[in-house]
C-alpha cells in the first residue's frame, strides 16, 4: 500500500498507527528482565522493526519458528517494507506494561501485572503519564528519531451530567495535562513529534464494551443524541488556543 501510494507522487504523507507500550520488568530478577525484553519484542518491536529496520526481532521470531511457525517472508518482502518506509509512526498510548515471568503461558512465558495502589480508568488501565515520555524517547533512540504523531491518547471515566447540564470530568483534564507535560519533556529532548489527537472527540462505540465506556471530550446522550461539551472539552479548547497548559 505504501509503495503504491508513493508511486502516485501525492503530496500527502502515509503512515501507520500502532498500539505501543513502554515495557518495565516487575523486578530486578533476570527472569523478569528477560521477560520484559521478550514482551517488548511482542508488543512493540514486532511491528516497528520490520517497518523501520527491515527485519523481525530475532528472539521472538525464533521462538515462533520453534513453537509454532515462523512468518512466511518472500525474498523481497523486507526490502519493500523498509525501503518504502512510512512517512510517520502513529502512536496510540494508554498505559504501560509491567512484566513478570510466568509459566502459565505456553509460549511467551510472561504476564502483565498492575501495581498495587495504581490509579485506574474505567477500562481498568493504569494511569501512567511518564510512560508516554519513556516510549517517545525509546522510539527516538532506537529508530533514528522518525516523525511521530500521537494518534490516540485519552481515558474513559464515569462521566455523568449534573443538574446544571454540566459534565465535571476533572479527572480527564488532569489526565491530559499530565500527559502533555510528558510530551513537552520529550519535545525538549528532540523527539520528532508533530501532532497529537485526543481519543476521543465524542463518546463512542467502544468495541466489545459498546456504549458503556465514555472516552469523549463531548458527552453524548445516546437516547436523544444531544451533545454536551464536558469540562475537559473547554479545557482542551483553551490549551489549543493558548498553545500550552497553564
Amino acid at each position: 500500500m505504501v509503495e503504491s501510494y508513493k508511486s502516485l507522487n501525492n503530496k500527502g504523507k502515509i503512515g501507520i498507527s500502532l498500539n505501543l507500550h513502554p515495557i518495565y520488568p516487575a523486578s530486578d530478577m533476570e527472569d523478569d528482565k528477560n521477560a520484559a525484553l521478550l514482551s517488548n519484542e511482542y508488543y512493540n518491536r514486532w511491528f516497528l522493526d520490520p517497518i523501520l529496520k527491515g527485519k523481525y526481532p530475532e528472539k521472538l521470531f525464533n521462538l515462533y519458528k520453534e513453537k509454532i511457525n515462523s512468518p512466511v517472508i518472500l525474498s523481497n518482502d523486507m526490502n519493500i517494507i523498509s525501503k518504502n518506509r512510512t512517512d510517520f509512526i502513529g502512536v496510540n498510548y494508554y498505559f504501560r506494561n509491567i512484566v513478570k515471568k510466568t509459566d502459565t503461558h505456553s509460549i511467551l512465558k510472561f504476564e502483565n501485572i498492575i501495581p498495587k495502589n495504581a490509579i485506574l480508568t474505567e477500562m481498568k488501565w493504569e494511569i501512567y503519564p511518564e510512560g508516554l515520555y519513556d516510549l517517545l524517547i525509546y522510539i527516538k533512540k532506537n529508530y533514528n528519531n522518525p516523525e511521530i504523531y500521537i494518534t490516540e491518547n485519552g481515558a474513559a471515566f464515569n462521566d455523568f451530567v449534573d443538574e446544571g447540564e454540566v459534565v465535571n470530568d476533572n479527572n480527564r483534564i488532569e489526565f491530559l495535562k499530565a500527559h502533555f507535560k510528558e510530551i513537552h519533556k520529550a519535545l525538549n529532548e528532540g523527539v520528532n513529534l508533530n501532532g497529537f489527537y485526543v481519543w476521543s472527540l465524542m463518546d463512542n462505540f467502544e468495541w466489545s464494551y459498546g456504549y458503556s465506556k465514555r472516552f469523549g471530550l463531548i458527552y453524548i446522550n445516546y437516547k436523544s443524541q444531544k451533545r454536551i461539551w464536558k469540562k475537559s472539552a473547554y479545557s482542551y479548547k483553551n490549551i489549543i488556543e493558548n498553545n500550552g497548559i497553564s
